[in-house]
């Protein structure tokens, strides 16, 4: 499983009591513990590394979450009055020139 950091990992729609889960190798310290009770449980990994987890009762039962460092989100440049204005300037004006250059070939 390949997740970002500040993401979290769910574990549900299991019965703890009969697959407790617990941490197994991978990167040191690791947020995954020992849960024992409940339907599931949601562990949140803050840094990047490989984190292995298997069911404490059952050795063939084993995964590892892969935790990534968080891609920032690039965000569009702001649209300002004064840029809005310059753009609309920049076609009119673009505008204007095609069609003279059309009218003079007609």
């Amino acid at each position: 499983m390949l997740i970002q950091t500040g993401q979290s990992v769910t574990w549900g729609n299991t019965n703890l009591d009969a697959h407790p889960l617990g941490p197994q190798g991978g990167d040191s310290p690791t947020p995954i513990g020992t849960y024992r009770d409940g339907e599931s449980v949601a562990v949140q990994f803050n840094t990047p590394g490989t984190f292995g987890y298997r069911c404490l009762a059952h050795s063939s039962m084993i995964g590892a979450v892969k935790v990534v460092a968080a891609v920032p989100q690039a965000q569009a440049p702001a649209l300002t009055p004064l840029l809005v204005g310059a753009l609309g300037a920049l076609l009119l004006g673009l505008g204007t020139w095609v069609l003279s250059r059309h009218r003079a070939r007609a």
